[in-house]
């Protein structure tokens, strides 16, 4: 019973070597550097795959979304039973955004109602959809059949130059993704890899 009193002995005891325990806790500073250095070795090897990490899902997420336009465009050409065109634009953030021979793709793009002058926004065309890519160093080009706009009809195939296979291209080095469209308007994807 005596042992457990409070102003015993034994516990006076214990309570001292907690604090002896506790002043010997720490890093001294040679385990501080040798931390220091492991980490600086861990994180040259890691940074590069970061990076490569973050090229890969920038590319695929503007592929993503460059893809969902033109099923979005193929759809709606099916659905409303006309012709729904994707251009090329380089006023997309504009009211009333136009079509741009002159522009290039990672400008941005527009989805919209075709039943004028194919490929240009008139008269009681409307748009659907606006595709406005990241601001870095994305390049995304058409092939011939794809240069300034893709158009479906209301069966889902291409129209006009759009009616042959073609593919687009979306690059930031030195990731690429390669889109197919064939005549009768089926999208795939592919990697490659491409250079500044």
């Amino acid at each position: 019973m005596g042992k457990f009193l409070w102003n015993g002995g034994p516990m006076r005891q214990h309570r001292s070597s907690l604090t002896k325990r506790s002043r010997r806790c720490g890093f001294t500073l040679v385990e501080l550097i040798v931390t220091i250095a492991i980490a600086s070795i861990l994180l040259g090897v890691a940074a590069p795959s970061f990076r490569q990490a973050m090229i890969t899902n920038r590319v695929a997420s503007l592929t993503n979304e460059f893809v969902a336009s033109l099923q979005f465009a193929r759809s709606e050409a099916v659905m409303r039973k006309t012709r729904v065109t994707l251009c090329k634009s380089a006023t997309v953030g504009s009211a009333t955004p136009t079509c741009d021979n002159s522009a290039s793709w990672e400008d941005g793009w527009i989805v919209f109602l075709d039943g004028g002058v194919q490929g240009s926004i008139d008269g009681g065309d409307s748009v659907l959809k606006v595709g406005r890519p990241d601001s870095g160093n994305a390049v995304v080009s058409g092939g011939t059949n794809f240069s300034t706009y893709v158009s479906y009809l209301s069966t889902g195939v291409g129209s006009g130059s759009s009616a042959s296979d073609g593919e687009f291209t979306v690059c930031i080095p030195p990731e690429q993704r390669n889109i197919s469209i064939s005549r009768t308007g089926r999208i795939s994807v592919g990697k490659s890899g491409c250079s500044s």
